[in-house]
């Protein structure tokens, strides 16, 4: 028997099931129901979530009608509806490589991006073969865990600003032992905080050589250092 289940808020319909497809919900940057109907939409969704542009976003978020190649009137919701912190709006999909180069898929994609301009909005299609990669992407969602703010310590990245001062990198792990011990906090508390700053970019370490843990502690290798002033700015947007 098939339930039939309403789509979340401002979700026009529920994401569907191809077979093989890899479906399912998290949240946006308002701790609303957000679905993903493909692996890729998950990697947008992480990606998004950590992109410091984006104001907030919403899954399936309207039904576009337009004519296709043969003339037939077809139904396109868009993966996501993005609204930016400059207040710019923009219409999401993600598609593989083999699909984009399809006629018909560049056809809906020209007359949506025609529909987003007249809206003065934009139209972004991300290719998932030149998405985010594997090594980066496990540790984005690793640092997902610790993008609450109840994870947030001024204390211990104040210790790290200034263990860090002057250029210096060090270990992750070395950088949290030496935090605790100097502030008498448990070690988990301490890499808890350098996790939820390196989620929010008040420390750096490179996401895309390297782990940053295994069995959830850090990697002896992965160093953190403290951001760049000269390189400052609003935020990294998603690639298109």
């Amino acid at each position: 028997m098939r339930v039939n289940r309403k789509p979340p808020k401002n979700n026009v319909r529920n994401v569907q099931s191809f077979g093989r497809n890899l479906r399912g919900v998290a949240q946006n940057k308002s701790y609303e129901t957000t679905q993903f109907e493909f692996f890729r939409d998950h990697k947008l969704m992480i990606m998004m979530r950590k992109d410091r542009t984006i104001r907030d976003y919403v899954s399936q978020p309207e039904i576009i009608k337009y004519r296709n190649l043969d003339g037939e009137t077809k139904d396109y919701v868009p993966d996501y509806k993005v609204w930016r912190t400059d207040g710019s709006i923009e219409l999401h999909q993600t598609v593989r490589l083999e699909h984009k180069n399809r006629p018909d898929l560049q056809h809906r994609d020209r007359v949506i991006k025609e529909i987003c301009e007249q809206r003065g909005w934009r139209y972004v299609v991300h290719v998932e073969q030149y998405m985010v990669g594997k090594t980066e992407l496990a540790n984005l969602q690793a640092l997902t865990t610790f993008k609450a703010r109840c994870y947030a310590s001024a204390a211990v990245e104040t210790q790290a600003f200034s263990l860090l001062a002057g250029g210096k990198r060090l270990a992750l792990g070395d950088l949290a032992d030496t935090i605790a011990a100097e502030l008498e906090l448990e070690l988990q508390v301490c890499t808890a905080a350098l996790c939820h700053a390196l989620w929010n970019e008040t420390l750096m370490t490179d996401m895309h050589t390297s782990m940053l843990f295994v069995h959830a502690r850090p990697v002896s290798r992965v160093l953190v250092w403290l951001p760049d002033p000269s390189a400052a700015s609003e935020g990294t947007r998603v690639p298109s």
